[in-house]
């Protein structure tokens, strides 16, 4: 059964029905942004938050205040999330909750929540906004089964490799008596506080099934196919589930009888696979607006950054990607084209990508001079230098004896047929030297 929201609460799959008013939200955190600068002086945080009525990424929220260290502390997803006074707008498309001025927060971390709900009345740690009250027990207690209605592998909070300073300047939360504390009382946050921000950036080789991920990734080739778009990309790892792009292979797959070793040179209708071999590539399809945009800007050996790609099995059980349109904002487009290759995510790449180039070249050579060993042996003992000497001198006298044939025929066009008909006459006998001086 799914948790309920708590009194006093919207839940977040009925926001739009409060477009310009003020609420009460509380709910899982799903994904969280950088803290960015706003274009005037303040700080804004994005994140989005799920409940039980809402089974996607969830509803998003950008929260601004005029210091860093005054937004919540969010230390990745599967975090709780309590704010009050949210104003719910409409925004690029989409419903979102904006903060003001009087919009409290208070945050649950992972690590602070028990995975059952205790039979007793309890306190969860918590990190709350100076003025802000703390939970209830009810707000506690679905906070409990809310994070533990999803799916916990998924949470990088539970990972996060630095938790919260907490600093506390005011004296802590008194439980009543009746109500025993279970886990450490709350305080106030009054400094400057440190924490893990979600980031979903992975390479290719630590990528896993059923999970989103944020790419970076030079482009190999790009299909575009009835509306999206096939990115092929890569970022020098491999991974185990990916297609095995093998060297001389082409792409289409065409046969290449008669040249077992590879020394036909590529047409236009076989055309090889440009590299890198291996299990190096993964094959992303874009969707609209990602695909038009693909088609529109993107080109061969450009660095791109992919936000939010789900990778998952294709018809052939192997990894791929795949970028849909954001629901809640149909024009939103999360493909960027890296220009500055000072990024470290991009110099990283460059780096591997001269690392197998060497090695390819290396194995390549070796594996050339290995076919050719291999088929000299197939043909026969090689010859030496003097047989191959003669072998030239016997097809050029060859050659020279088929022209002559050639031209002797060209002078004579008549066919030997016509000089044999019954009513041709003979050709003139020439006299031969020696009866000329006896006459």
């Amino acid at each position: 059964m799914s948790p309920s929201t708590p009194k006093d609460y919207v839940a977040l799959s009925s926001i739009s029905k409060h477009l310009k008013s003020l609420v009460n939200l509380m709910g899982l955190v799903t994904d969280v942004m950088p803290v960015a600068r706003t274009r005037g002086t303040d700080w804004m945080l994005s994140f989005r938050l799920a409940d039980s009525s809402i089974y996607d990424e969830g509803v998003k929220i950008r929260f601004f205040r005029q210091r860093e260290n005054q937004l919540p502390p969010i230390s990745g997803t599967g975090d709780i999330v309590i704010l009050q006074n949210v104003r719910i707008s409409f925004f690029s498309g989409m419903t979102i909750g904006l903060s003001n001025m009087n919009t409290n927060w208070t945050v649950l971390h992972a690590m602070s929540i028990p995975e059952s709900l205790p039979s007793h009345p309890l306190q969860l740690e918590h990190i709350k906004e100076t003025g802000t009250r703390s939970p209830t027990q009810q707000e506690m207690a679905y906070a409990i089964e809310l994070y533990n209605s999803k799916d916990k592998a998924s949470y990088t909070s539970l990972y996060s490799n630095s938790q919260p300073q907490i600093h506390n300047q005011s004296t802590p939360m008194q439980a009543d008596s009746s109500c025993p504390p279970t886990l450490p009382a709350a305080h106030t946050v009054a400094a400057p506080v440190n924490f893990a921000r979600r980031d979903k950036f992975t390479l290719i080789k630590d990528a896993k099934i059923d999970t989103f991920y944020d790419l970076v990734g030079e482009v190999v080739k790009i299909y575009p196919n009835n509306g999206i778009v096939e990115l092929y990309i890569t970022d020098y790892t491999s991974n185990s589930l990916l297609y095995n792009y093998v060297w001389g292979q082409a792409e289409e797959e065409i046969s290449r009888e008669g040249d077992p070793y590879g020394y036909i040179p590529p047409t236009s209708s076989n055309r090889s696979w440009p590299g890198p071999f291996g299990k190096m590539t993964l094959t992303v399809t874009l969707w609209p607006p990602h695909s038009q945009f693909a088609q529109e800007k993107i080109k061969e050996n450009q660095f791109v950054f992919l936000r939010n790609t789900r990778i998952r099995y294709s018809r052939d059980s192997k990894m791929e990607g795949s970028m849909h349109t954001d629901k809640r904002d149909i024009d939103r487009i999360d493909v960027t084209i890296i220009k500055d290759h000072s990024d470290d995510r991009v110099k990283s790449i460059l780096r591997r990508k001269r690392e197998y180039i060497k090695k390819f070249k290396e194995q390549s050579v070796k594996f050339v001079d290995q076919a050719r060993g291999e088929k000299r042996k197939q043909e026969g003992t090689p010859l030496s230098k003097s047989e191959k000497k003669k072998q030239k001198r016997q097809r050029q006298r060859e050659n020279k004896k088929r022209y002559r044939e050639i031209n002797k025929e060209n002078q004579n066009p008549q066919s030997e047929a016509e000089q044999q008909t019954p009513n041709s006459q003979p050709p003139p006998v020439r006299p031969d030297k020696h009866e000329l001086n006896k006459n």
